[in-house]
């Protein structure tokens, strides 16, 4: 398969990676610009892994 379109496969894992990761470093304080900081690190991580062969 093709590796853009197993990202794109993959894409929603590393979506609700991100939106958890957010609502969770929003709910224990840390603040939206560092919470959206470190979501984006864990959405792009999550994609990275998953569309490793």
């Amino acid at each position: 398969m093709p590796s853009a379109i197993r990202a794109i496969r993959v894409l929603p894992f590393a979506l609700a990676a991100a939106a958890g990761t957010y609502f969770l470093l929003e709910r224990f304080g840390l603040g939206s610009d560092w919470s959206a900081l470190v979501a984006a690190i864990a959405g792009g991580w999550v994609l990275g892994r998953l569309t490793r062969r």
